[in-house]
């Protein structure tokens, strides 16, 4: 039988692996430079987590949820990151420090869902989470690391921001809701039509035309939030545009899990790469409700992006220019016995001085050990033979400009010569 790859995933692999390990990187350092620490839940996790905090109504949980086959427990593959990270810092009392509040993480998760341009089902997540009291600080500081992470990889994009009120506003509204959209089901798809009794917010995130020209026209939170929710939203507003930060206001922004309140926000990709998956970041404050998951009441806000939208989001050029696909700066050729132990011997002083370098481990022909260094595109070549060995010395060959000089083997003297030839 043909081997056949399983539909919506994919390998890693060069030249693709090198970019994503260097976006990878890069999206650490700009995490990490905010005061954000490294985190990361199971894989497997209990189906409990996902029911009780993104709602067992939720489309996530009800249709796109890998389950695992277990005797004694209902356990799935990770469909999201903050539902399993808060229930794993509460569990270990971590966030009753006062010194780990500000959590980031970059792992897989899975759904089960139509794989299409953007959409896979095993994939990979970025993302941050803030816990603290809610506050416009809190929700900027947040807003502005999704800025920079996509003005940092020259993504064209647009933020647009909402707020879904509180418990106070939020229950007259979705009554006023469903009323509205029970008497527009025949104008919705067979989801939505479902949604309206589990889930009316999830109607806004319909792309079906039909179902998105009913909301258009239908009541907006907005027009229905409380004092205090409206203050809140004035707030982070005014501190979006002190800090010129531009923003869209979008009643349709929604973020239909059931842990998210007050403000929401999505950056959409606007340079039409992406097609109707458009969303690249999606987040917002929430609240963890204390039960037997969650130890305490948990309040906080963070978003998660698409590592692979992104990736699809960045152009060529841009790409190149992260990547450099050449970057061996040092392959050996030796032409055995006494010139591969110099040779080894060199490898292991280069590579413990930050220098990345190669050794061929077989002998050859001159001319096809320099084609191979060419094909794996090293800066320099070292060509230790047993003449230039006897001398106590080795030719050092630039591949860029093929000027070729016997210099001595000599570790400063050699780092020396590369450093000045860049």
């Amino acid at each position: 039988m043909a081997f056949e790859k399983i539909r919506g995933t994919y390998d890693l692999l060069p030249e693709d692996s090198l970019f994503f390990y260097k976006l990878k990187k890069d999206i650490e350092k700009i995490f990490e430079l905010s005061g954000f620490y490294y985190v990361e839940s199971a894989i497997l996790q209990p189906v409990e987590i996902f029911k009780r905090s993104i709602g067992s109504e939720s489309d996530i949980v009800k249709k796109e949820m890998f389950e695992v086959v277990s005797n004694s427990q209902s356990i799935v593959l990770k469909a999201e990151e903050t539902a399993p990270l808060m229930a794993g810092l509460s569990e270990k009392k971590i966030l009753e420090s006062s010194v780990f509040t500000k959590f980031f993480y970059f792992t897989k998760v899975f759904r089960h869902e139509r794989p299409q341009k953007g959409r896979f089902r095993e994939f990979y997540q970025y993302g941050c989470e803030s816990i603290g009291d809610f506050n416009k600080f809190m929700d900027g500081e947040v807003i502005e690391l999704g800025k920079r992470i996509l003005n940092h990889f020259k993504v064209s994009h647009s933020l647009h921001i909402n707020s879904i009120g509180c418990n106070v506003c939020r229950k007259p509204y979705l009554d006023n809701l469903k009323d509205y959209l029970r008497k527009e089901k025949d104008n919705l798809c067979d989801d939505c039509k479902r949604r309206v009794e589990t889930n009316p917010l999830r109607v806004f995130d319909c792309k079906n035309e039909k179902c998105k020209k009913v909301t258009s026209a239908g009541p907006k939170i907005l027009d229905n939030l409380c004092d205090d929710c409206k203050n809140d939203f004035e707030g982070l507003k005014d501190f979006l545009n002190i800090n010129g930060i531009d923003f869209i206001v979008d009643p349709n922004i929604v973020r239909g899990l059931d842990y998210y309140e007050k403000s929401v926000f999505e950056f959409v990709e606007t340079g039409g790469k992406l097609g109707s998956q458009s969303t690249l970041i999606g987040g917002g404050r929430y609240r963890y409700k204390k039960d037997e998951i969650f130890k305490n009441e948990i309040t906080g806000v963070g978003f998660a992006g698409g590592v692979e939208r992104l990736i699809l989001s960045i152009s060529e050029d841009v790409k190149k220019n992260f990547v450099d696909f050449s970057s061996l700066d040092i392959f050996i050729v030796h032409f055995g016995g006494e010139t591969f132990k110099k040779g080894v011997e060199l490898l292991k002083m280069l590579r413990e001085n930050g220098v990345k370098s190669e050794i061929s481990f077989s002998e050859g022909r001159i001319n096809k050990l320099l084609s191979l260094a060419s094909k794996k595109k090293a800066k320099y070549v070292i060509i230790i033979g047993e003449d230039e060995l006897s001398k106590g010395k080795i030719s050092l060959k630039d591949m860029k400009t093929s000027l070729q000089k016997e210099i001595s083997i000599n570790l400063e003297d050699l780092l020396k010569e590369i450093k000045n030839g860049d």
